[in-house]
C-alpha cells in the first residue's frame, strides 16, 4: 500500500533528517576521540593513609607493574618507611615498639621507637607471622606462625 503523495518527504525534510543523523554520528566520534584522547591514566600514589596510633601508620601506595596499576600496602613511623607489609604489623600496648614482617622477604623485624632502631630478628622467611603477644614486663615478644601453629619468643632489646 502507498501512501499518498502528500504524505511523502519533502526534499527540505529529507536533506534535514540526513544532516542532524550525520551530525548526530560526528559529534558521537568526537566525544569518544576527546575522551580517549584527554582521559588521564589512573592515578598513582598515596591511596588511603590509616593511623595506628604512637606515629605509625598503615599506608596504601598505587605503583604500577608491568601491566598494571597495584596496590601496595607499606608500613610507616612517621615519615619513614620500616616495610613493604607482609603480615598485619602488631605495635606494643605501651607504643615503645612495634614487630612486623617484610612482604618481599619475610623477615621479621623489631622497632624500638626511642632512637628509631631496626633490629631483624629473622634472617630469612620463617612462616607468615600473626598474631604477636607482648610480654613488655618480661622484655619479650611472641610471634606465632600459622604454619604448624609454632611461635618464636624475641627479645625487645
Amino acid at each position: 500500500m502507498l501512501l499518498p503523495q502528500s504524505h511523502a518527504w519533502t526534499p527540505l525534510q529529507k536533506w534535514i533528517i540526513a544532516s542532524v543523523a550525520a551530525g548526530s554520528c560526528a559529534a558521537m566520534a568526537l566525544f569518544i576521540y576527546s575522551y580517549e584522547r584527554h582521559r588521564l591514566p589512573p592515578t598513582r600514589g598515596v591511596e588511603a593513609v590509616e593511623n595506628l596510633g604512637f606515629g605509625f601508620r598503615h599506608i596504601t601506595i598505587a605503583k604500577w607493574t608491568e601491566s598494571e596499576l597495584g596496590h601496595f600496602p607499606y608500613f610507616y613511623y612517621r615519615d619513614r618507611q620500616l616495610c613493604q607489609m607482609g603480615a598485619p604489623p602488631s605495635i606494643s600496648p605501651s607504643g615503645k615498639f612495634a614487630i612486623y614482617q617484610d612482604g618481599p622477604s619475610g623477615k621479621l623485624f623489631l622497632f624500638r621507637r626511642a632512637d628509631q632502631k631496626i633490629t631483624e630478628l629473622t634472617q630469612n622467611f620463617v612462616g607468615v607471622a600473626y598474631p604477636f603477644i607482648w610480654h613488655e614486663d618480661r622484655g619479650t615478644v611472641e610471634a606465632q606462625f600459622s604454619k604448624e601453629h609454632t611461635s618464636m619468643t624475641f627479645s625487645l632489646q
